[in-house]
């Protein structure tokens, strides 16, 4: 990469300007940017950007872990859940590479860690921070804004819906103060990626930010169980360490529905809001890519690590 500027990046392949440049403008370029300063200091080494990753996907597993504590009130059984997703295949092979999705994760794991202390504090730097970590999360992949858009629908339901979401306190008892933060993160997010699709547009690069071809519903019934079965088969083969895994998640759904009473209800509304954003919502917008880019549910993980 030659050009310095963060906002006009270029790739290593030519892909602009009817394959004649190498500008390209996808993710906000943050993390390359910090690698490239990484390089500079400490000379080219592939080391130093798989090492980036993985600091940042260990202090992601840390958070989830400090999350937990705050749940279950216990260190031992709170170590179960990051060590469960750190059994997740895709996720400790991506999180020692090149694409951010895992390290997008990571970085929405601290995100919702500074949520939940928010939740037991009711300290508004607690939830500052957050949206911060969100909106870090969103720039490296969008896909990872599951969880905030989760948390966006906790804020409607309590507000809008006037549903009760604490037995003793409402989540958000001024609202009018929080609405700005949530802004600050859509606004950020929505005018990067629009910025990108305009910079690849008029360089005429690729973008993977189309939804042209992606939805299901650009594809006919043989493609469609076509893809659906390659997709199965990577959950049920490379997802996890084991196939059975696929089980153990189905009987936590039967579970957690049928005890949905006795647990922490902020916790379960954001469960089936993720559940709908993530395997229901997005696997349909992002279909095709499903099918051929196993990373592309990475930020699914966190359905299963909330069922946890």
């Amino acid at each position: 990469m030659h050009n310095p500027d963060i906002l006009e990046p270029e790739f290593g392949s030519f892909v602009g300007e009817k394959n004649e440049s190498q500008v390209l403008q996808l993710e906000f370029p943050i993390l390359y940017y910090a690698v490239s300063i990484l390089y500079r200091l400490f000379g080219y080494h592939e080391f130093l950007y798989r090492l980036l990753n993985i600091i940042i996907g260990l202090l992601g597993l840390y958070a989830l872990f400090k999350t937990s504590v705050l749940f279950l009130k216990d260190k031992l059984h709170s170590w179960t859940i990051p060590i469960y997703l750190f059994t997740s295949i895709i996720f400790v092979f991506y999180i020692s590479n090149f694409i951010p999705d895992a390290t997008a994760l990571a970085v929405a794991l601290m995100g919702f860690y500074q949520f939940v202390k928010f939740i037991f504090n009711d300290k508004l730097k607690y939830f500052i921070f957050s949206i911060l970590f969100f909106t870090i999360a969103g720039l490296l992949k969008v896909q990872s804004l599951l969880l905030f858009f989760s948390i966006l629908g906790l804020y409607f339901l309590e507000v809008i819906f006037k549903i009760r979401l604490h037995k003793d306190k409402k989540l958000f008892s001024k609202p009018l103060k929080y609405l700005p933060i949530f802004l600050f993160c859509l606004i950020s997010v929505i005018g990067y990626y629009l910025y990108a699709k305009w910079y690849s547009d008029t360089h005429q690069s690729f973008t993977s930010i189309r939804l042209s071809r992606s939805g299901i519903w650009n594809y006919d019934r043989e493609t469609i169980a076509e893809i659906w079965d390659l997709f199965y088969r990577r959950f049920k083969n490379a997802y996890f360490h084991s196939p059975k895994f696929i089980y153990l998640v189905g009987l936590i759904i039967i579970h957690n529905i049928i005890f949905i009473k006795k647990y922490n209800r902020v916790l379960n509304i954001i469960s089936y809001l993720t559940f709908f954003q993530g395997f229901i919502v997005f696997n349909l917008v992002f279909f095709f890519s499903i099918g051929r880019c196993d990373y592309y549910q990475i930020n699914n993980l966190i359905f299963i690590i909330l069922l946890m």
